[in-house]
């Protein structure tokens, strides 16, 4: 059997891809998504161990910025125009201090803890949205959203077990990005998507080499590819949720988050012979299921307004 020219052969998959669900497609995007997500923490984790986190989200915002600018540039001159600077100065502020918290997180706790406790970010933005922008919010989320918190107690183990005060850093790092979601919400109704990946880009930079500064080590060359591949992973893992809850359905797709627990238990225990306890799956248990429903009530709000919880 004569196989089929490259070119023909890109065809025929490209059209086998196109034929699968939407659903389907989405999941895949998710699941590569995750995966990124989770190999850049971990990329995070070793060069964590020789460089202070200042210095690595330092980096991770120059590389990125680098990364993004061929896109932004395609887009035209308007990606550079706005009229709400100061907005989009205090979304990279605190973009760059939840950076610096997730950071040192993963450096100090196990990446099946860490990645758990990043997870509460969910139960911060029922408070927020109803304090920023006044949302009604029915019992059934902030049921959820008190069940999750409970979960968070557990991990935290304030009455006894092991506390590692990296734990506060972590849920402070969950609650600057709640935060700093709430301030896209705003920024998002009168600016473009490239003009927030602009400005963002450029004053994350120049906010986090301050403090990176103070802890300076020139990198070495081995650092400065995982550096480089930190910033790779961070803006695929982007690209890839984008990819998919464009083709697929909210709440499908929703689940699909949590496969970043599962990854980040697997590499923690293969690459740094982590193994939580019994405590920390289950909170991990109860944490997941309680921003599930959150984020699946969520959707449901967004693709029909009449239901709510």
């Amino acid at each position: 059997m004569t196989p089929l020219p490259p070119a023909r052969l890109m065809r025929h998959w490209e059209a086998r891809w196109e034929s699968l669900p939407d659903n389907l497609r989405g999941a895949v995007w998710q699941v590569l998504s995750n995966l990124a997500f989770t190999m850049m923490a971990v990329m995070v984790k070793t060069v964590g161990q020789s460089m202070d986190s200042f210095e690595i989200a330092f980096f991770r915002c120059l590389f990125g910025l680098l990364l993004t600018l061929p896109f932004l540039m395609r887009a035209g001159r308007a990606s550079f125009v706005t009229s709400r600077i100061g907005a989009h100065f205090s979304r990279a502020a605190l973009g760059v201090a939840a950076m610096f918290c997730g950071f040192y997180a993963l450096t100090h706790l196990p990446l099946a803890e860490a990645t758990t406790i990043s997870f509460t970010k969910t139960l911060f933005t029922i408070p927020l949205a109803v304090l920023v922008f006044g949302e009604a919010i029915r019992w059934r989320r902030w049921t959820a959203t008190l069940v999750g918190l409970g979960g968070v107690v557990v991990i935290l183990r304030p009455q006894g077990g092991e506390f590692d005060p990296a734990m506060l850093v972590a849920l402070l790092a969950a609650a600057l990005v709640a935060v700093v979601i709430m301030t896209i919400k705003s920024l998002a109704h009168s600016e473009r998507a490239s003009t927030i990946l602009f400005y963002y880009g450029v004053f994350s930079t120049g906010v986090s080499l301050v403090p990176a500064l103070l802890v300076w080590r020139t990198p070495v060359l081995e650092e400065y590819v995982a550096l480089a591949g930190i910033a790779v992973l961070g803006v695929a893992g982007q690209f890839c949720n984008i990819r998919s809850y464009r083709l697929g359905e909210a709440t499908a797709m929703a689940p699909f988050g949590y496969l970043r627990l599962i990854f980040a238990g697997f590499f923690g225990y293969i690459l740094f012979a982590e193994v939580p306890d019994l405590w920390t799956w289950v909170g991990a248990a109860i944490i997941v299921s309680s921003t599930l429903y959150i984020a699946i009530q969520e959707a449901r709000r967004k693709e029909a307004p009449a239901v709510t919880g």
